[in-house]
């Protein structure tokens, strides 16, 4: 779960994967699903530049059932210190850093 000061992280490359099909229906469609995204409490949204970039490429290589932007997601949570990699995607869950929905919203054992 979120504690208070977490904060919320998706590489670029997620933010475009998200608005794929919004942006297939239009305009007003794109425009409603990024107010969607930004709207979300405590979220920022990580550029891929350079030098993640080169992260991304040895992510890859590394790790060849890993599609390009599964790569770019955990590269970016690396270069970032992200803790954690939220994922429903089965490869994607494999990365040492992956949670699934389950498992984070599970409640802390006292």
């Amino acid at each position: 779960m979120l504690e208070t000061g977490d904060e919320l992280l998706i590489s670029a490359v997620t933010l475009a994967e998200v608005l794929v099909r919004p942006a297939t229906k239009g305009d007003i469609a794109l425009a409603n699903a990024r107010r969607s995204v930004y709207g979300l409490p405590r979220l920022q949204v990580a550029s891929v530049d350079d030098r993640v970039a080169v992260r991304v490429a040895s992510t890859r290589a590394a790790a060849r059932s890993l599609g390009l932007p599964d790569a770019a997601v955990v590269a970016t949570a690396r270069a970032i210190g992200a803790h954690r990699v939220l994922t429903t995607d089965t490869r994607l869950a494999k990365a040492p850093e992956a949670i699934t929905p389950k498992a984070f919203l599970k409640p802390a054992r006292a």
